[in-house]
């Protein structure tokens, strides 16, 4: 097992993420409301700004079929729920 400041490998795992966003869309988020993204985990990522060594997931949202619409990053703490989603076809 790795040290406590060592992120757990996510790479290319297949989730269910509700998430707050603060924007959707290109839009603010006034209204707090929730989103479901299917996606395949990338990586987590960091945010130097704020001294947060692992801020959150990067991941690419996908389709039914498994192709990548967009990248996104998703913060700990708008994370409502992650679950492990369905392999999509290849």
């Amino acid at each position: 097992m790795g040290a406590a400041s060592e992120p757990i490998a996510v790479n290319n795992m297949n989730m269910i993420i509700s998430y707050v966003p603060e924007k959707h869309e290109g839009r603010e988020n006034k209204e707090h409301a929730a989103y479901v993204y299917h996606v395949r985990l990338k990586d987590g990522f960091n945010n130097m700004n704020s001294g947060e060594y692992f801020a959150g997931l990067q991941a690419e949202i996908v389709d039914a079929f498994g192709n990548v619409i967009k990248h996104k990053r998703f913060r700990w703490d708008r994370i409502i729920s992650i679950v492990p989603g369905s392999k999509v076809a290849a």
